[in-house]
Order: structure tokens, then C-alpha cells, then sequence
């Protein structure tokens, strides 16, 4: 028999243990192996528009005389949006004489896509009428709306208000719904 004096030293222990884990370690890069997989999502957010279109059409009468009507008067707007809204419409009046208070309403209506969501009819004067009317109805995309009226210069109207004259604005304001 063979006898081997083998001395086991720290050095060698180290060394034989490296040997092994370098061994092992060749030997695992050949059968490991990951999977993986990778997807994407593209993604976007747009504020939505909210678009009332220019407004066509104005109160225009020139020579009005007591007991003479204005005849129809039409303002016009169209709703573009893609969201609701809700419709608020301010009348506002300015003259030096109180001119307004002479000007007697026979008709005024707010209509939206040709129905009539308001009227005011009677015993009215174009200063009554004047003021802001909110939320008055809903809109959607594509509605038209309008403000037709007709106005009588009373025939209680004195020669004091001879040349007077009277400067009508209408806004249509129209708010995203909450």
C-alpha cells in the first residue's frame, strides 16, 4: 500500500475550494439561462374644448317712432363643444335717458336648437328684461342657440326722448358642468 503524507494546510483548503467554485461556476454558464418579456403602453390625456362660435346678427333699428314695433331681431350662436354646458345669458342696456324703460317687449324668447327654453312676454319694458339669466339650460355639441326679439317704442313716449337711443349687449357664457 501506498502511503500519501498529505498535509492539509489553510493554503491549500483555500486553493481546492476556489478550484471547485471556479469549476462549478464554468459549468452553470451553459445551463443558466432567464426569460424575460417586455411590453409598452402608449398613453395620452387631452383637455376636452368648450366653444361657443362668433355671434351673428344685432338689434339694429334706426328712426323708431312711438307705437312702432322693432319687428324680429335676431342674435345667433352655436355651441361647438364636446362636453355639456350649462347656458347662462346676461342682457345689459346702456343709455343716458332711460330710454330702455320705453322700449315695451312683445315678444323676446332664447331659443336652442329651435325650441324655446325662455320667454318673456307682456307687460315688460326692455329694462326688465335686462340682467343675467344662469343656467338657463344644457347644451351639447352642435346646438344652435338664439335670442329673438321684438320691441314696441311705447306710445306714451314723450318728445323728451326724441334722438335718444339705447346700446344693447348679450353674452352667451357657457360653463362645463361639474
Amino acid at each position: 500500500m501506498i502511503d500519501f503524507d498529505i498535509q492539509l494546510t489553510r493554503r491549500r483548503v483555500l486553493a481546492s475550494i476556489l478550484v471547485i467554485g471556479l469549476a462549478a461556476a464554468a459549468a452553470g454558464v451553459g445551463t443558466f439561462a432567464l426569460f424575460s418579456d417586455e411590453e409598452t403602453s402608449e398613453n395620452s390625456i387631452s383637455a376636452g374644448t368648450l366653444d361657443l362660435e362668433a355671434v351673428s346678427g344685432n338689434f339694429t333699428v334706426d328712426n323708431l317712432y312711438p307705437t312702432q314695433s322693432t319687428g324680429d331681431q335676431s342674435i345667433t350662436t352655436s355651441y361647438t363643444a364636446d362636453i355639456p354646458a350649462e347656458l347662462t345669458l346676461k342682457v345689459a342696456a346702456t343709455d343716458d335717458s332711460n330710454f330702455a324703460e320705453q322700449l315695451d317687449v312683445e315678444s323676446a324668447e332664447l331659443l336652442v336648437n329651435g325650441g324655446t327654453v325662455e320667454s318673456f312676454n307682456g307687460d315688460a319694458t326692455l329694462e326688465d328684461l335686462t340682467g343675467t339669466y344662469e343656467n338657463v339650460t344644457t347644451l351639447s355639441g352642435g346646438d344652435s342657440v338664439a335670442l329673438n326679439a321684438n320691441l314696441t317704442l311705447g306710445e306714451d313716449t314723450t318728445n323728451q326722448y326724441q334722438g335718444d337711443d339705447v346700446d344693447i349687449t348679450v353674452t352667451f357664457n357657457a360653463t362645463q358642468q361639474t
